[in-house]
């Protein structure tokens, strides 16, 4: 048997906001959530943010017609995991699981501090309320599903272009990307021009504001704090 996979995609704002002018058309931010599966059987990679978007879901993988059995998170930020309840309503059996990292990173992030300073702030009233971070850390770096073991060879990233495929050169992209970073963080001592510089070099690269928190955090050690400071106001 051959596992197969399917992407279900959502838009939403960008928890960055401060692209420049002028880019607007990139500066929304795709999430996407993976149903790997066999005949009967399937997991999901990655939940998702906003009511709206675990509603639709919920609606796709019920319409799939295959029982879930795992939920993996990929990592720890609420948009690739604050659907996990809805879910479970649906499909009480499934097990949520990721890395020992990852779970202990989930619990953190649902802190009451930084749901008010980020996500309630940010999303205010498109937060599902039946969110949870229990999950269960993995103890093996492998799993199957119907005794097929899960062998990607496909990247779908956790906020993929929609109108992109996932073939694997997704990844020499994004080192590309990263490499770039590298280069001009070096090159460029201020924030707002070494932001420039990467919109420049990347112009139809999705959710610029990340690329200007980036340059923030390079700059300013202590920009995550004054970030998480400012957004209390």
């Amino acid at each position: 048997m051959v596992l197969n996979y399917k992407v279900f995609h959502s838009n939403r704002n960008s928890a960055t906001r401060d692209a420049p002018s002028g880019h607007g058309h990139v500066q929304w931010v795709p999430t996407t959530s993976t149903l790997i599966y066999g005949n009967k059987e399937a997991m999901l990679v990655d939940t998702q943010l906003t009511k709206d978007a675990v509603a639709g879901l919920v609606k796709w993988v019920i319409e799939s017609g295959k029982i879930l059995i795992y939920i993996y998170m990929t990592h720890s930020h609420g948009d690739h995991y604050f659907g996990n309840g809805a879910l479970l309503k649906q499909f009480p059996n499934a097990k949520v699981v990721s890395t020992p990292e990852v779970v202990a990173g989930m619990a953190a992030e649902i802190a009451p501090e930084r749901m008010e300073a980020i996500w309630y702030k940010l999303f205010p009233g498109q937060i599902p309320e039946d969110m949870t971070a229990a999950a269960t850390a993995l103890k093996e770096d492998q799993f199957d599903i119907e005794g097929e073991k899960i062998q990607p060879q496909a990247v779908v990233g956790g906020h993929q272009d929609p109108q992109k495929g996932f073939a694997p050169e997704a990844i020499e992209e994004t080192k590309t990307y990263l490499q770039h970073f590298n280069q001009h963080d070096v090159e460029i001592a201020l924030i707002e021009e070494l932001y420039r510089k990467m919109l420049e070099l990347h112009p139809t690269r999705l959710n610029p504001g990340s690329a200007g928190a980036g340059a923030n955090a390079s700059k300013n050690p202590n920009s995550i704090r004054a970030l998480m400071a400012a957004k209390k106001k």
